[in-house]
């Protein structure tokens, strides 16, 4: 798998996606954003390699670490990269829009806004055998994804001061939306929070979406799946 030779690494926290879904909101002093939101974000996709467990030997210093031998990725035995093999995904805040991720008109009401995002891939192969490059190139479906998040927004804790909290890490289910297949080993999945989720991007409230934060679960922070729901790619880094 070739990928771009800009490394970005994906440690912790992701990214962190702020969405003002209203400029008629005050500012909160829950809120100390960066001077522009980040409206836009766009992360590498690598190979996400299963959770060690049962350590059988340990990393070379000078990085010190228990390591297992093989590395072993489960959504391997149904599609694997190819020689060219690249991944994105993306989030992208669409505010007060009055058309849904597949770009119909819909009433405006004051859940209308939303978070679109996208998944990009090319040369994914079908899997099943350590020489990808042999493989013929994968179509059908993806199996959706997760991402641990923790939101911070006004008015979304009735109960708290001024409404606004932050919620506990929970993993945000992503579905893919029917008809969106992989064809000729190249893949393009659009749908939104709104979709996963109606309504939890809200008009007139102020979020700060952490995305990536750690699960209890070993699924891992931020998973692509296969297309029989087994973690795929993951952002990170890959080094040529």
């Amino acid at each position: 798998m070739k990928f771009a030779k800009v490394i970005s690494l994906a440690m912790g926290v992701l990214f962190v996606f702020s969405a003002l879904a209203s400029s008629a909101v005050a500012a909160n002093s829950f809120f100390t954003t960066p001077s522009k939101a980040a409206k836009v974000q766009k992360v590498p996709l690598v190979t996400a390699f299963n959770k060690c467990t049962g350590a059988n030997t340990s990393y070379d210093s000078p990085f010190t670490a228990s390591a297992c031998v093989p590395p072993i990725n489960d959504a391997a035995a149904d599609i694997l990269w190819g020689p060219k093999g690249v991944g994105s995904v993306s989030l992208v805040l669409k505010s007060s829009n009055t058309k849904d991720y597949n770009g119909n008109t819909v009433a405006d009401s004051p859940t209308d806004s939303d978070i679109i995002i996208t998944l990009v891939l090319a040369d994914i192969r079908v899997g099943g055998d350590t020489t990808p490059a042999d493989n013929a190139l994968y179509s059908g479906p993806m199996g959706g994804g997760t991402a641990g998040v923790r939101i911070t927004s006004t008015g979304n804790i009735p109960v708290a001061t001024n409404g606004s909290g932050t919620t506990a890490n929970t993993a945000f289910p992503v579905q893919d939306p029917p008809g969106q297949d992989c064809a000729s080993g190249k893949c393009k999945i659009i749908t939104s929070s709104d979709a996963t989720v109606p309504g939890v991007t809200v008009d007139g409230e102020q979020s700060n979406i952490e995305v990536g934060v750690p699960l209890t679960s070993s699924s891992g922070q931020v998973i692509v799946s296969g297309p029989s729901g087994d973690a795929f790619a993951t952002p990170g880094a890959f080094v040529p």
